[in-house]
């Protein structure tokens, strides 16, 4: 959005009665965030794009649909898991105007979970993952079908040529580590047993807020249908680094049977994080290419321990 774009964007929320209160600034993929209050001085957030025909435009546009229905679903339906209630935050207003489109939402006064210790930060990467569970089961899906990407095996694969094409594009001094990638993904074929439901497609410690026993769930942009385990993908890419919300991770997904997803669908996302267009030296791109290193023969092993049925990760044969 050039400097023009936004003067408009703020002048445009000045018009529909609000007030910036902090900077609107831009992220790395041109879209704009802030908070802004009312005339009676509610605090609202607000995330805006411009370019009608972009993927970002119509990301956003996808999650005001989302967002108003689940916000709403989870104000009348009571979610719980360990004593946490799910809550995705208000939709207050959209506001579309030629090439502009703005998003919103109720301000959370809470904690953000990306600032608590990494043990915190796992068990509650867990409770929310059970959270998005039983709002799957409480889901409507055709109500917001139009808006939601579609997460499948067979689409996943159908996709696999373009997300490698593109990745090498973006990224070609890791060409072939990209290209060494694929077939650690194809094993996708063979995988027959898995649920499918509501996927947020970016659960991290960035987007949850906690207010007391409540967590807010934002950011669903990427939101779509399909293989639930992916939702679990997402945050283990993202916090890869960090051992302890790394192994607590996989121990989940080895819990609930998936341990033969773990290297396709770690694989197939590392591809679509690549995906993105940013600079090498960004620091989500430089995590990004990190996980092209990983060895699934020796980094991704789950072993029991103990009489009480735990896992472990480990690497090699030690434990991490």
């Amino acid at each position: 959005m050039r400097q023009n774009n936004q003067n408009v964007l703020i002048n445009l929320i000045k018009r529909n009665g609000y007030r910036a209160i902090t900077t609107i600034d831009k992220d790395e993929f041109e879209r704009y965030h802030g908070i802004i209050s009312d005339i009676q001085g509610n605090k609202f957030f607000v995330k805006a794009v411009s370019g009608e025909s972009s993927y970002r435009y119509k990301s956003l546009f996808a999650e005001c649909e989302v967002s108003s229905y689940l916000s709403s679903l989870t104000e009348s339906d009571l979610l719980l898991y360990n004593g946490y209630r799910l809550k995705i935050p208000k939709v207050e207003k959209i506001i579309k105007e030629g090439e502009i489109l703005i998003l919103i939402s109720d301000y959370i006064k809470g904690r953000r979970l990306l600032d608590e210790s990494s043990q915190f930060q796992a068990e509650m990467l867990i409770t929310v993952l059970e959270l998005v569970t039983k709002l799957s089961g409480h889901t409507r899906r055709f109500q917001i079908q139009p808006y939601l990407k579609d997460y499948s095996r067979n689409t996943l694969l159908v996709y696999l040529p373009l997300r490698l094409m593109k990745a090498v594009f973006l990224s070609p001094f890791a060409a072939f580590k990209i290209i060494m990638t694929v077939p650690k993904v194809l094993p996708l074929f063979q995988l027959q047993i898995y649920d499918n439901g509501l996927v947020h497609a970016d659960i991290n410690a960035s987007n949850i807020l906690i207010n007391k026993k409540t967590v807010y769930l934002t950011d669903w942009e990427e939101a779509g249908w399909g293989i639930s385990a992916y939702n679990i993908i997402s945050p283990l890419c993202v916090h890869w680094q960090d051992r302890i919300i790394r192994n607590r991770l996989l121990r989940s997904l080895h819990d609930e049977g998936l341990k033969k997803a773990i290297i396709p669908l770690l694989s197939y996302r590392t591809l679509t994080l690549l995906n993105q267009k940013v600079s090498r030296k960004n620091i989500k791109r430089m995590r990004d290419l990190k996980l092209l290193n990983f060895d699934p023969a020796s980094d991704i092993r789950i072993l029991p321990i103990g009489i009480n049925g735990k896992f472990s990760a480990v690497k090699g044969d030690k434990k991490i």
